[in-house]
């Protein structure tokens, strides 16, 4: 594996934009499963009148997010996921726009919101960024605000995706992943940068991921037993659970203190 420290900021930055520039790209995590996450938040009391998607990508979430009533911004690292957030979400309403992270002249700088949601992000930075990310996290979250992160739950690196660069002699993770966190080490890096954890555990998003409306002439019990899973305490939600060995991602919610 790359080491670490070989992610510098600017090598990052290169990755995602080339990445986000792909036309055959495969889908991201919250093109993937943005509709669960915000039903998962919004069912448990925690989607806000006002979030910023920190580390927006090119917008899924923020999509889903406005589309639940939120008013909404975001912000990235990458210029071209930036663009394409605006190109997606220009226009909708509740979308306020997004930037590049610390941009003074992006829409979001300046302001304190309520909720930060920050989705597979902190798995791309290094301990030597940890400090630094993490108080940009307080930044931008207003005085007993919430954030709102996910991450792989204990993810196996000799078990993941990884590509082997000729050129470099190096093996890394397919996506950029440089870290791996359980249950105890993610409350704990949390814990240690001045948040409160509320809650913690691990869950399969896709669980929330009802399917749109089929139509009344296609609603099959299939469909209806998804829809009955991603209601927490029904026999169904618990019976998804218990048949689950170990669920795919790691979420906290945090309260700035």
């Amino acid at each position: 594996m790359v080491e670490p420290e070989r992610w510098t900021p600017e090598r990052v930055k290169a990755f995602w934009d080339h990445w986000y520039q792909q036309k055959n790209r495969g889908p991201t995590f919250s093109e993937e499963v943005g509709r669960g996450v915000v039903r998962y938040l919004r069912r448990r009391g925690f989607l806000k009148r006002d979030v910023l998607d920190y580390g927006c990508g090119a917008g899924a979430l923020a999509g889903e997010i406005v589309r639940a009533g939120a008013e909404c911004w975001g912000c990235d690292w990458s210029a071209a996921s930036v663009q394409a957030a605006n190109d997606l979400l220009g226009g909708r309403r509740g979308w306020r726009g997004a930037g590049v992270v610390d941009d003074p002249n992006a829409s979001y700088f300046g302001r304190l919101f309520s909720l930060v949601t920050c989705l597979e992000t902190v798995e791309h930075v290094t301990p030597k960024e940890e400090g630094e990310f993490f108080a940009n996290l307080r930044d931008v979250t207003r005085p007993g605000g919430w954030i709102f992160l996910t991450t792989p739950n204990d993810e196996d690196f000799d078990a993941s995706s990884k590509v082997y660069c000729p050129f470099c002699d190096s093996r890394f993770h397919q996506y950029q992943h440089v870290r791996t966190f359980n249950e105890t080490t993610f409350a704990m890096t949390i814990e240690n940068h001045g948040f409160r954890i509320k809650t913690i555990e691990t869950v399969h998003f896709g669980f929330y991921q009802a399917p749109r409306w089929p139509g009344v002439m296609n609603v099959n019990l299939r469909y209806l037993a998804r829809v009955a899973a991603g209601i927490p305490g029904s026999p169904a939600s618990a019976f998804y659970q218990r048949m689950r060995f170990k669920q795919p991602q790691l979420c906290a919610l945090a309260t700035k203190i």
